[in-house]
């Protein structure tokens, strides 16, 4: 028989088996003792984010990544962040964003600066902008939601942020829907759906925030007319999309689509009109397709043709700008032609021709580094930096201090000096070289973006700069 056991002189039994030692406690987690954010200090546009990172350490310098991470800030006007690090800038001021770990608290110094407009285009009624934050802002008539921030209004009189992702990278208007290019070549459309010229594959409804283009190809830049939309790829192939009962389109027909369709290659340029478009090859040609009742497509006849048709002439371009009823271009040498309607003078030949079939030099001798075909005038950025504008002015969209119809070019009042031109329905807008934007003409449906909405006749600057 076996011994039961021994009794120790300890007084304990020792039973038979090995020897398992009491259970230990695990040691308490390490206390922090450093942390540090990363960067310690940023500067941010208004609406672009920044993320700021934690490190948390312990005393003997071992990182601890086990930690919750408490962030906080108290200027919640100038900038939020959220559980995870990400700060979003709201308006310009300084703000200190805190991160705490047990007892230990570092800060960060943000430094919220406003956005600045580096593009610029114009609608019928309204406006649109890419910021140097990489996002979109539209302001003007809303109807159809084509300022793009999710809801329709009668109008928006200031700059709104759109719904479209960064990053922005171009921007277009139309009469009444909007378009923008994110930096892969993707093109998202909002606004008036009528015919399709969302180039979402149908016609149904108008989205109320940006919806991408149903095709695969990628876009460079963007050209909007009335009901209808058109492109120009990475490829340098012209497409177009949307209404097309005028032959806009190019495609050889009057049927509508709701996807793109090729129409041009080896493009370098391209604008779309009213009901017409017209683009520049890259030798130089310049071609219009679409309506031309009043001779916009510069073929010497008023027929509308529904391919791309030569402009006559025998002149080289650089750049080229379908308006209303006219069109304008600029050849390497920095003259401008029109040709097209001219019965309020925006062809500026100083003709008495109410339609001009043929392109015609702009009179005045003046060269200019940039055109810009409107409603029923027309502006350009003279050498000199200055613009000048002629055609209708009775909203005062030549920004003269008048409301006088100009047959020829005239300078823009203020002697701003700027770096682009956009002209639209019945107003005009610029940015100056100091990245400022202006608007002036009709702005009864706040499309000059400005708070106090009305007919401006010399360049208002545009609020929210």
């Amino acid at each position: 028989m076996r011994p039961l056991g021994v009794i120790s002189l300890l007084g304990l039994v020792a039973c038979e088996g090995p020897f398992v030692p009491p259970p230990q406690l695990a040691p308490p987690p390490a206390q922090a003792a450093f942390l540090q954010i990363t960067p310690d200090s940023a500067t941010v546009i208004v609406d672009d984010t920044v993320r700021l990172r934690g490190i948390v350490r312990d005393s003997a310098g071992h990182v601890l990544t086990d930690r919750y991470l408490f962030w906080w800030n108290l200027d919640a006007t100038i900038a939020s962040v959220d559980g995870v690090g990400l700060v979003s800038a709201l308006s310009p001021g300084r703000a200190t964003v805190h991160l705490q770990v047990d007892d230990v608290v570092d800060s960060a110094a943000l430094f919220v600066v406003p956005y600045v407009f580096t593009a610029i285009a114009t609608g019928g009624n309204h406006t649109c902008a890419a910021a140097n934050n990489a996002r979109a802002y539209c302001w003007g008539v809303n109807a159809f939601g084509q300022v793009g921030t999710g809801t329709t209004s009668f109008v928006e009189a200031t700059a709104r942020l759109t719904l479209l992702p960064p990053p922005v990278v171009a921007v277009a208007a139309g009469s009444t829907h909007s378009c923008g290019l994110d930096g892969f070549g993707v093109a998202s459309c909002w606004g008036d759906n009528g015919a399709g010229a969302l180039g979402r594959g149908n016609s149904l409804g108008d989205p109320l925030q940006p919806t991408p283009v149903a095709s695969s190809l990628r876009f460079r830049l963007l050209a909007l007319g009335v009901g209808f939309s058109c492109g120009v790829t990475t490829t340098d192939a012209a497409a177009c999309w949307g209404g097309n009962a005028s032959g806009q389109l190019g495609t050889g027909s009057t049927s509508p689509t709701a996807t793109p369709l090729p129409v041009l290659a080896d493009v370098a340029s391209l604008s779309a009109g009213a009901q017409h478009t017209c683009a520049i090859t890259h030798d130089g040609s310049a071609w219009c397709w679409g309506a031309n009742g009043n001779g916009q497509l510069g073929d010497s006849s008023t027929t509308a043709v529904p391919v791309p048709t030569a402009v006559v002439g025998g002149l080289t371009f650089q750049s080229i700008s379908a308006g209303g009823l006219h069109s304008c271009a600029l050849t390497p040498g920095r003259v401008a032609y029109c040709w097209g309607g001219n019965s309020h003078g925006e062809s500026g030949s100083g003709l008495p021709d109410a339609a001009l079939i043929a392109p015609t030099a702009v009179a005045g001798g003046l060269r200019f580094l940039q055109i810009s075909a409107g409603g029923n005038h027309t502006c350009g950025i003279g050498v000199d930096s200055l613009a000048y504008c002629w055609g209708a002015n009775t909203t005062g969209q030549l920004g003269d201090s008048s409301t006088t119809d100009r047959p020829t070019p005239v300078p823009v009042s203020l002697g701003l000096r700027f770096a682009q031109i956009a002209t639209g329905g019945g107003f005009s807008c610029g940015i100056t070289g100091a990245v400022v934007a202006y608007c002036w003409g009709d702005g009864t449906s706040g499309q000059l973006g400005t708070p106090q909405m009305g007919i401006r006749i010399t360049p208002t600057r545009v609020a929210g700069q």
